[in-house]
C-alpha cells in the first residue's frame, strides 16, 4: 500500500482511499458497505442524518438549542456512532456464520 492511502476496514478487501484531512483511519468501501445487513446500514445513515439535522438547527438558531445542549447532543451522536461503527468493523472482522453442516446443526439448535 502507497503512503497516503488507507485501507478498507474489510481485511479481506484490497481497497484503498486516499487519506483525508480529518484524520480519520477507517474507511469501508461501497463493495463492502453493500455486503452490510439493511439494519446496519439503516442505523449508521440514521445516526448521520440526525447529527446533520442536530447541527443545522443549531446553526439556524430558530431551535431552542444553548451551546450546552448542543454538546451534550453532539456527544451522544458521536458515541452512538462509534458504537456502530465498532459493530460495523466486528461484523468484518469476524465474520458471517459459516453456511454448510455446522451452520445447519446450529440453525437446528443442536
Amino acid at each position: 500500500m502507497t503512503s497516503g492511502r488507507i485501507p478498507c476496514i474489510n481485511p479481506r478487501c484490497g481497497r484503498t482511499a486516499p487519506a483525508g484531512d480529518d484524520g480519520s483511519g477507517a474507511i469501508i468501501c461501497r463493495c463492502c458497505w453493500n455486503k452490510l445487513p439493511q439494519a446496519r446500514r439503516d442505523r449508521f445513515n440514521q445516526l448521520r442524518r440526525r447529527e446533520r439535522r442536530m447541527l443545522r438547527l443549531a446553526q439556524k438558531r430558530t431551535a431552542p438549542l444553548t451551546a450546552r445542549r448542543v454538546e451534550v447532543l453532539t456527544r451522544l451522536l458521536a458515541n452512538g456512532a462509534t458504537s456502530c461503527w465498532s459493530e460495523i468493523a466486528t461484523y468484518f472482522r469476524d465474520g458471517a456464520a459459516p453456511v454448510g453442516l455446522e451452520g445447519f446443526l446450529k440453525e437446528i439448535g443442536l
